[in-house]
């Protein structure tokens, strides 16, 4: 089929291949599709590991949005290459996913003359926000519960990274934490983020935050755990 539509296009399979690599191999990393991998390599004459490491950013990033399947792409992708990968005593050398997200981050980092992840993030925070909002929301599809907890948590972290330049996308980030700290179930991610995100304002930023943090945990106080009500302390304490 590949074959005809190519002949119609009057272009060669192989150019065909590779001018859609970048569209291509994120699904098939995911989805684990190593006979269309190996097949490639032989139309190709490029490995399955040479193409993951000229296409990692985009690969990667398509893995870790999946809703279900990160774990096991991830493996997928780490035995890959750790079965590529020999060091000069001859012995293989194991490849996790950190290591290789690192050097994926790592390249995006240098390609865009920062050295600095949360200088990069700063200036897409809005759209992140935004992004995760939809998640909390479902927009993007139904999310389950341990995958909202994750969005949360995460934007607690992504706001130690970007430090101070937080706050200028405050009120978005106010909005999702009053939303999500009325529900039990996300209650202790929601107070965690939100304690990382008050602890980083100085205090002239904080300040129109006090009133409405406040009132979003009294009135929220009877739903929370007691892990919660306990972060709800430290930060009501700290302002």
């Amino acid at each position: 089929m590949i074959s005809e539509t190519c002949r119609l296009m009057c272009i060669s399979v192989t150019d065909f291949l590779r001018t859609t690599l970048g569209k291509t191999l994120p699904t098939l990393f995911a989805n684990r599709e190593q006979a269309v991998l190996d097949a490639m390599d032989k139309e190709l004459s490029q490995t399955p590991t040479s193409m993951f490491l000229h296409n990692s950013h985009g690969i990667l990033a398509h893995v870790y949005r999946l809703d279900q399947g990160t774990h096991n792409a991830l493996d997928f992708i780490t035995r890959m290459l750790s079965s590529a990968t020999v060091a000069s005593n001859g012995k293989r050398t194991t490849v996790d996913a950190q290591s290789i997200t690192k050097s994926c981050v790592d390249k995006v980092l240098n390609g865009s003359d920062r050295g600095d992840l949360g200088a990069f993030l700063k200036n897409y925070m809005l759209g992140l926000i935004s992004h995760i909002n939809d998640m909390l929301q479902d927009v993007q599809g139904k999310k389950s519960v341990d995958a909202k907890k994750k969005i949360l948590k995460s934007l607690g972290v992504l706001m130690t990274q970007i430090g101070a330049a937080t706050a200028s996308v405050a009120p978005q980030i106010m909005a999702t934490f009053q939303t999500m700290v009325g529900f039990p179930e996300l209650c202790e991610e929601t107070l965690y983020s939100w304690h990382q995100f008050i602890t980083m304002l100085n205090a002239e930023e904080l300040a129109p935050h006090v009133g409405s943090t406040s009132a979003a945990f009294v009135t929220s106080w009877s739903a929370f755990t007691l892990p919660a009500r306990s972060l709800a302390k430290k930060t009501l304490k700290y302002i």
